[in-house]
């Protein structure tokens, strides 16, 4: 067995870079939200917050992944590891291994940064057809080893050089042993489910979503048309029976909110077994019905 680590640096200085520019960030609009008024801008401000937070969050993951990234070959398999994320590859079904000097890559979608280079898309080749590309590298496409098989291609950036040469005689060996060439495997780790390509569910929770903070963003900008006092509650005979800051108004996109995220969360613990999907679509509906309520609740209060 040959083990080799991708070339870590600069993306994992980098990386640590982007989440120091990303921390900044987060601190800067947090002060900017505690020391403004409920506004417009504020809103935008914290839609802001969450994206860089959700950034931050993607950036250290991915980070800490190429920590352990791992290229590792036996006398069957190339085994290609980034945290979670892996491809086994029989070296029985490889049937070529080239550098990317000369090729070009098209449709790229993954998460890229100097030093760091994981996704897919496709490879064009200067004479035939495009083939999928997956990278799991931390280079260029023309610095990239690339391993071809019948229905894709992989690309490595190994530290050691001699990792290729080593791959080269091992995937010889299998083909002269006439190796069966199985399938391969693979694993996305947090995205190996099929919820990322499902639209349906993905139109559900994000009218969900899209809801609640169009409503955020309506109370933002109706601060201040607000009076000093505004119905928060009314009496069993219709009276209003408390009257509060137009600020508490938040409460109720707030709390719509986090059932959106209970709905999320427990959609998709249903989704994970394809028999209980129709529950799953029912959750994630009643979560955008109960988005609609809130809306409701609030222009009741307003009008």
């Amino acid at each position: 067995m040959v083990t080799a680590t991708p070339i870590r640096s600069p993306g994992i200085y980098a990386g640590y870079a982007l989440m120091g520019v990303l921390l900044a960030l987060i601190v800067c609009l947090i002060l900017l939200l505690g020391a403004g008024s409920w506004d417009l801008l504020a809103f935008f401000w914290g839609l802001l917050l969450l994206m860089a937070l959700a950034a931050f969050f993607l950036v250290s993951f991915w980070t800490s992944a190429l920590g352990v990234a791992r290229y590792t070959v036996d006398e069957e398999t190339l085994l290609l590891s980034w945290g979670r994320r892996w491809h086994r590859i029989p070296l029985a079904r490889i049937t070529g291994i080239d550098d990317g000097a000369g090729y070009r890559l098209a449709g790229w979608r993954g998460l890229r940064w100097p030093g760091h280079m994981i996704g897919v898309g496709r490879l064009v080749q200067p004479d035939g057809p495009s083939l999928p590309l997956t990278v799991y590298a931390t280079r260029p496409l023309a610095q990239q080893l690339l391993v071809f098989t019948p229905e894709a291609v992989y690309g490595l950036s190994p530290a050691d050089p001699a990792f290729e040469v080593q791959l080269r005689a091992l995937v010889g060996a299998a083909h002269a042993a006439s190796v069966p060439a199985t399938g391969v495997e693979a694993s996305l780790g947090p995205l190996d489910t099929a919820l990322w390509a499902d639209r349906r569910a993905q139109w559900l929770l994000s009218a969900g979503l899209a809801l609640n903070l169009l409503l955020f963003a309506l109370l933002a900008a109706l601060q201040g048309d607000l009076p000093a006092g505004v119905p928060l509650r009314s009496a069993a005979a219709g009276r209003m029976a408390q009257t509060g800051s137009a600020a508490a108004l938040f409460l109720i996109p707030l709390t719509a909110m986090l059932f959106w995220l209970a709905d999320a969360l427990l959609g998709s613990a249903f989704y994970r077994d394809a028999g209980r999907r129709p529950v799953a679509f029912l959750v994630w509906g009643s979560g955008a019905l109960l988005q609609a309520g809130a809306w409701a609740a609030l222009l009741i209060r307003l009008a």
